[in-house]
């Protein structure tokens, strides 16, 4: 047989303290939450986790987060039975709030203690929607303090907006009536509108990050103003437009940012920091559209002021220049007029000038002539007399009269000129010219 050994003194046995199943103490926790806490508690945490049951019931998480990691220190289950969030819902819809993650709540609901799941847990009851604005705004101002001490809520708006914005961005969420209703407004115009779009989520968890996105996308592209636009929707769906990484993204755009996002009454704070913020995505294309137009009427303005001066200024100049005619004309004929009756006295004094400078030439002439005339006369004698002289000594020297006196001239027979014996030597042939013929010989001795 086995020994036993026992650890317990037999008279403490009786004394020994109470050992509870898990389901004894699960009841025992769950009737000292309700002692405690008087049935129903609030509670203020952010909303985490946040999802709804087929069957209409509401599950979420609320956080108290570490105030300088931003880390969950603290968690508490929340349920809202579905007949109970009916009229939840219809309280927060009446504030403009929807229940969402991220959001700060202060809530009203029983704690409880579940015995199966070993879970505590709250059955909410009501929210306060007063709480969760004064936290938004709380928030939001924060954000503009923030953006203010940096310089950054007037950054945008000081950019100077081109006169005819064509080239557009536009950040949204591609298929959305906020989509549809800027580019209609923008095509509808007939003017030559490029858009460049980048699709973004623009309300629950990622939004922020969606939006920055976006925006750094498009700035980087040579665009004349970005657009920023989303319909309508609670103060939470338009959250992301409060958070500081997308005021400040729009603060620090190197290009205008024009905002469209649908609020009825507040301005988020991407308004406050944009170029300049609409109500809608409608009126914020139609402000570019409206422009475009306004630029086009000044330049046809302008224009037709300028025609207008110019046909003025014509119709002027034509007036003078008829003036001008009309006096050269008269001042012309008059001139004329005068101009004849000097030139009629000038010409008869010209007249009388000429004639007598034409009979003072006359006679210079006459005497040039007479002149002329008798000398070529007494020259022609001299020269006849000279003539008679070389006549009479050409006759002398005629070699025919030299003939006639016996004389004869003889040459070779090549009509080298004989002068001398010396020109003829022996055997040379010799033509000796006579008065009346040639007489041949050859020389045979000297």
């Amino acid at each position: 047989m086995a020994e036993i050994l026992s650890f317990f003194d037999p008279d403490e046995t009786e004394s020994a303290p109470h050992t509870y199943t898990v389901a004894e103490l699960g009841q025992r926790v769950d009737a000292v939450l309700r002692e405690g806490f008087h049935d129903q508690v609030w509670v203020r945490g952010e909303v985490q986790g946040l999802s709804h049951s087929a069957n209409g019931h509401v599950w979420l998480t609320l956080v108290e987060k570490h105030p300088r990691t931003g880390a969950a220190s603290a968690r508490l289950d929340v349920v809202a039975w579905a007949r109970t969030w009916q009229g939840v819902r219809r309280t927060l819809q009446r504030a403009g709030l929807e229940l969402r993650d991220g959001i700060e709540v202060r809530v009203l609901g029983r704690l409880t203690f579940s015995p199966p799941q070993g879970r505590l847990r709250l059955q909410l009851a009501a929210i306060d929607p007063l709480h969760t604005l004064g936290a938004l705004a709380a928030e939001r101002q924060r954000v503009l303090r923030v953006l203010a001490s940096e310089g950054l809520l007037d950054r945008n708006g000081a950019l100077p907006l081109p006169p005819v914005p064509l080239r557009v961005g536009l950040v949204t969420s591609v298929g959305s009536a906020a989509h549809r209703d800027v580019l209609h407004e923008l095509e509808a115009s007939g003017f030559g509108f490029r858009v460049a779009v980048a699709d973004a989520r623009v309300q629950g968890a990622g939004a922020e990050r969606a939006v920055c996105a976006a925006l750094d996308a498009l700035v980087r592209r040579p665009l004349d103003v970005v657009l920023l636009v989303r319909g309508g929707g609670s103060r939470t769906d338009l959250g992301a437009f409060d958070v500081e990484g997308v005021a400040r993204a729009v603060a620090r755009s190197p290009v205008p940012v024009l905002t469209g996002i649908g609020h009825e009454v507040d301005t988020s704070v991407a308004d406050h920091v944009a170029h300049r913020a609409f109500k809608t995505p409608t009126a914020c294309a139609a402000f570019l559209v409206e422009r475009v137009r306004a630029f086009l009427a000044a330049v046809e303005t302008a224009w037709a002021q300028v025609a207008a001066r110019a046909a003025a200024g014509l119709d002027e100049h034509e007036a003078l220049l008829g003036r001008a005619a009309h006096r050269v004309r008269r001042e012309g004929v008059s001139g004329l007029r005068h101009a004849g009756h000097r030139v009629d006295q000038a010409g008869g004094r010209l007249v009388g000038t000429a004639r007598l400078r034409f009979d003072s030439a006359g006679r210079r002439l006459q005497r040039l002539t007479d002149g002329v005339v008798a000398a070529p006369a007494r020259r022609l004698d001299r020269a006849e007399l000279l003539l008679d002289g070389v006549e009479a000594r050409a006759r002398a020297l005629d070699p025919a009269r030299v003939l006639a006196r016996g004389f004869s001239i003889t040459h070779s027979a090549g009509g080298r000129l004989v002068r001398s014996p010396a020109d003829a030597p022996v055997g040379t042939e010799l033509v000796s010219t006579l008065a009346d013929g040639e007489v041949r010989s050859t020389v045979t001795d000297r």
